[in-house]
């Protein structure tokens, strides 16, 4: 009786269906289980489909048929199948389970979690189940769920190492490396596989030994490089030991092979973001937030964004849904507050600085700690106390070319002080040496509205320029520097006379600021800029080495003294000079372009492409980038990528041409006048000197 109550409910309605269909369809479903054995799918789905045309509902078949399209890699046609099957009987946990596997595989994770859930609830002891809700969880970052669940399989299979492997994952990931560190030490510092090394070098990225993850991570490259968040992991690594750039080629590697890495897109959206490569930040930052739409560092990457493209309210909502999520999280209070002050919610900035000080006095009283017994030492004596100590310790970082920290120190003294005028007009700096030039503008202009010191027009004069807005910066110039009567007065308008081409008048402001104060910062790599404009190598060189002897960390005298080192064959010495320039900034098209050009020299063939793939990704239109990459297509026989090169280079020629043609004729329409015309600053190149106060 059982038998028969089982057979029917395989068959569907079947059963009181013709008995030939019956057979026939019997007989191609027991053909399509034959087929499958083989791994003849293609043939299997045509047996198991004949099998549901005469009899449309068993059961057997759909699930069956679930699983070969799912073999196929058409997750959707099996999800549709096996639920056809649980909608004419619900209880039936391995096909659950398959649906539930399908949705891990199409990355609907919630939807996997809600059937594995059943699966589990029905069959507690379906370890397969279990291990793959755990696995959904941790790709929801719910890691205390994915724990439990990864215990409870390790437990039943003690020897099981993808388990070990996927429990002591999640154990780091979730920072219980006191877990993580038995699981390491007994299972795979013995085994010298790809996924052993992996979780050992993020053990070790995890307690912040940085060279052993650096390893580790390396090792598990070497054997398997497709393996996922390896990439990531090693670019996490490159990052906190220092190195910006090859950082970024992990990340970007990792992205290549599996581009819903979460890490690495929130990672490389930060970095892109800071060298102002705003639209592909924004790509991959809304990429992070479709895999974790709460994560609360994708939500304040992408406020710091908005916050850069001037959207200050989008930036206030992004930052009010982080505080909401992790209310201690103080870099968000601190932007938040400035962002309420500039919107003038006074109220709320003030509730925000009272959020950050108690943040602060709590954290404190968890590290008794010299410095911040000092601290609490100072609080008696002041309302503010940290403000003098923060800004003595911004203008060491500064001096120290620390900018980054700088910039940290001075936003916390602007989330108590936000009209404090050295921080900003400090932040303001921090912002134009971090190549965030419009951050720096923004600030300055501000400070110029209300204290319009020499300092600050010299500063914002130098963004102007930089950003090649030069009726400001010749407005500028002509109200406060002309006549010129100090020394950053003949800087700003050497530099400006750089930008416009007029190098006679370049070199003799320069001298004269030389003159005045030849240890005033980037004078002498202002100057060596416009002897190098002028053909005169020698004088150039000698002044950008004037430069790094008062100021090594000066990034045109280190680029500049860099390209020429490697066209008189000294390439030991460019490489230090434009690895110096590149720690600078990172992310700069010059120093990048100069550094392929130094690979392409050395016979390094391969590395020069890549830095020029990646100039070319920053700045689409620069000619120099595309004819050297077309060359270096042509020598490695990658004749379609030259080809499409050689097609941007006609376009870019052309479009140069007509431009240049549509200049001359509005230049003969003008009467002449003195001084600099339009049409003379709109003609300066993109190779204009970038300098830097």
């Amino acid at each position: 009786m059982i038998a028969s109550l089982v057979f029917i409910l395989a068959l569907g309605t079947a059963a009181i269906q013709d008995p030939a269909a019956v057979r026939q369809s019997e007989t191609d479903f027991a053909r399509g289980v034959a087929l499958q054995q083989t791994g003849d799918y293609a043939g299997a789905r045509e047996a198991y489909e004949a099998a549901l045309r005469t009899v449309p509902n068993r059961i057997d078949a759909l699930s069956n048929l679930g699983v070969i399209y799912a073999r196929l890699g058409q997750y959707g046609e099996a999800i549709k199948r096996y639920r056809q099957a649980l909608s004419i009987e619900p209880k039936q946990p391995e096909v659950r389970l398959n649906l539930g596997l399908a949705f891990y595989k199409t990355q609907e994770f919630e939807l996997s979690v809600r059937e594995l859930s059943q699966v589990v609830q029905e069959q507690p002891t379906n370890y397969q189940a279990r291990f793959m809700r755990a696995l959904c969880n941790y790709q929801l970052n719910k890691l205390s769920e994915a724990i439990s669940d990864f215990e409870t399989v390790y437990s039943a299979k003690p020897d099981d190492i993808a388990t070990a492997y996927a429990l002591g994952t999640a154990y780091i990931a979730a920072n219980e490396t006191a877990k993580a560190a038995p699981l390491v030490d007994k299972v795979f510092r013995q085994i010298n596989t790809a996924e052993a090394h992996l979780i050992v070098g993020s053990f070790y990225l995890v307690m912040k030994q940085t060279p052993k993850a650096i390893e580790e991570l390396t090792a598990a490259n070497q054997l398997d490089p497709r393996l996922p968040t390896l990439h990531s992991q090693l670019g996490d690594a490159y990052l906190f030991s220092g190195s910006r750039e090859q950082a970024m080629k992990e990340y970007t590697a990792e992205l290549q092979t599996n581009p819903n890495d979460f890490n690495a897109n929130v990672r490389l959206g930060w970095i892109y973001r800071e060298d102002g490569r705003l639209d592909e930040a924004a790509d991959l930052l809304k990429k992070a937030l479709d895999l974790r739409p709460q994560d609360v560092a994708a939500l304040y990457q992408m406020a710091q964004l908005a916050q850069t493209k001037g959207s200050n309210a989008e930036a206030v909502v992004l930052l009010e849904r982080v505080i909401q999520r992790a209310p201690d999280y103080s870099p968000a209070h601190v932007l938040l507050a400035r962002l309420y002050y500039k919107l003038n919610r006074n109220a709320d900035a003030e509730r925000e600085r009272l959020t950050i000080q108690k943040l602060t006095e709590e954290k404190q009283s968890k590290e008794p700690t010299a410095e911040s017994q000092a601290l609490k030492a100072t609080a008696a004596a002041s309302t503010e106390p940290d403000v003098p100590q923060r800004l003595k310790l911004a203008s060491d970082y500064y001096r120290k070319g620390q900018f980054e920290p700088a910039r940290h120190e001075v936003d916390q003294v602007l989330a108590t002080q936000p009209d404090n005028s050295q921080a900003r007009l400090l932040l303001g700096l921090c912002y134009f040496q971090l190549g965030r030039l419009r951050d720096a503008v923004i600030e300055l202009e501000q400070i110029y509205a209300a204290q319009p010191d020499d300092v600050v027009v010299f500063t914002l004069g130098l963004a102007y320029i930089n950003l090649k807005e030069f009726d400001k910066a010749e407005e500028l110039i002509k109200k406060h520097f002309r006549p010129a009567k100090t020394v950053e007065a003949h800087l700003l308008n050497g530099t400006f006379s750089i930008a416009v081409k007029d190098l006679p008048t370049a070199i003799a402001e320069l001298s004269v600021a030389v003159q005045m104060n030849p240890r005033l910062p980037t004078v002498h790599s202002t100057l060596g800029s416009a002897y190098l404009a002028k053909g005169n190598r020698e004088q150039a060189t000698a002044e950008f080495r004037a430069e790094l002897q008062i100021n090594p960390g000066d990034y045109d005298a280190n680029v500049s003294l860099g390209m020429l080192a490697r066209e008189d064959g000294r390439l030991d010495e460019a490489a230090t000079l434009l690895n110096r320039a590149l720690e600078t900034r990172p992310g700069e098209v010059s120093a990048l372009f100069q550094m392929a050009q130094l690979q392409r020299v050395k016979g390094l063939t391969s590395e020069a492409i890549a830095l020029l793939e990646q100039i070319e990704k920053q700045v689409p239109d620069f000619l120099p980038t595309r004819i050297l990459l077309a060359q270096l297509y042509f020598k490695t026989d990658r004749k379609q990528d030259a080809e499409r090169e050689r097609s941007e280079i006609q376009r870019l020629t052309e479009a140069q041409q007509k431009f240049s043609e549509e200049l001359l004729k509005r230049d003969q329409a003008k009467p002449s006048a003195s001084g600099p015309t339009n049409s003379t600053v709109q003609s300066t190149t993109a190779d204009t000197p970038t300098k830097k106060p």
